[in-house]
């Protein structure tokens, strides 16, 4: 049962997982995507004809991205089992690959793992090559933005018959829970510089405030007057101010950073917004902000509720009613391009407000 077969294939994974992420965030097209490393414990059951009892497990890995929602591991593991009936301890080594693939939910991701590689048992002095193949199921939900609970349940399939005489293969069952650290985050949303201060488009209008709204808001703003100048691309009516339409523009132009703070230039866009829902009574806004697919499903949506949030307590502050306006935060759920690229992500950050008569 001895063999002397080189140790040189236990060393390729451990070398692939210090190289992978270096290699990964050279690769512009992974650069939006988080890597990740991760460590779990847990129980090993092995299959009852080894003769041995229930041992624990421990497991590193580094995962890189291949596409939205697919990432390739890197891992390395150690089990270690006592025997029962006066039968050897058996202690393994292995490292391999894995495929792991996710489906988000709002609270929860059920991840699918496949993959192999190679382990070295030892028992007693003896030592035993073999390759391997494994096969698991796991839920993964955030501690934190960055920070994950992972458990899973695995299958290991290793090949030899040193493990059972006259059988080529032996089956193990493994349960792990472990932590998850995200590494690279969301792509900052590019920002263009603030423009030289301009004049205020309303000499009256105040400074902003902190967003509470009252029961029932009085208008900041008297636009009795005329409108402000309406953006690009809008409609407007014979006296300048907007009207009915459905007006979609980036994300950018209104909210910059990763936690969508208001742009100093945004009531460009917004006053004459405020403007037409003060004027016309019988109109209203729907309000809705959108994200990429990047990063969890559920802190995706709650970011989008906050964002559309304030761009809807700025409104009121620039003088149309709370009541006229339903703010919605779409999360990924409504992507309208391809995001194998930037330029595609940033489509899909996008903020729609659509003026229409109120029901």
């Amino acid at each position: 049962m001895s063999h002397n077969r080189s140790n040189r294939g236990l060393r390729i994974p451990f070398v692939l997982a210090a190289l992978l992420p270096s290699a990964a965030m050279a690769q512009s097209s992974l650069l939006s995507t988080p890597w990740y490393v991760g460590g779990n414990v847990g129980v090993v059951q092995p299959e009852s004809l080894r003769g041995l009892s229930t041992g624990g497990q421990a497991r590193l890995l580094v995962g890189v991205p291949l596409r939205p929602q697919a990432f390739l591991e890197v891992t390395g593991f150690g089990i270690s089992v006592e025997g029962k009936d006066g039968q050897p301890k058996e202690d393994t080594l292995g490292g391999g690959l894995d495929l792991r693939l996710e489906s988000l939910g709002e609270d929860l991701n059920f991840l699918f793992l496949v993959g192999g590689g190679y382990s070295q048992t030892k028992r007693d002095s003896v030592k035993v090559n073999a390759p391997y193949v494994n096969i698991g199921w796991g839920v993964e939900t955030d501690l934190l933005p960055s920070l994950s609970l992972r458990a899973e349940l695995r299958g290991l399939a290793r090949f030899g018959e040193e493990f059972i005489p006259g059988r080529g293969v032996s089956y193990d069952a493994l349960a792990t829970v472990g932590l998850v650290k995200r590494f690279g985050g969301r792509p900052a949303v590019a920002v263009t510089p603030p423009a030289p201060p301009a004049p205020p488009l309303l000499p009256s209008l105040p400074p902003p405030v902190a967003p509470v709204i009252a029961a029932a808001p009085v208008a900041a703003v008297d636009y009795s007057g005329g409108c402000p100048p309406a953006p690009e691309g809008t409609k407007t009516d014979s006296s300048g101010c907007l009207v009915a339409q459905n007006y979609v523009l980036p994300r950018s132009r209104l909210l910059q950073g990763e936690n969508g703070v208001l742009r100093p230039d945004a009531d460009q866009v917004l006053a004459p917004f405020a403007a037409a829902l003060s004027r016309q009574s019988g109109l209203g806004l729907e309000l809705v902000v959108h994200t990429d697919t990047l990063g969890q499903q559920s802190y995706n949506l709650d970011l989008t509720i906050k964002m559309a949030e304030r761009l809807r307590d700025r409104l009121v502050e620039l003088g149309a009613a709370s009541s006229q306006i339903e703010a919605i935060g779409a999360g990924e759920s409504e992507p309208i391009a391809n995001e194998a690229d930037e330029a595609g992500r940033e489509k899909n950050r996008r903020v729609e407000l659509n003026l229409r008569p109120r029901r």
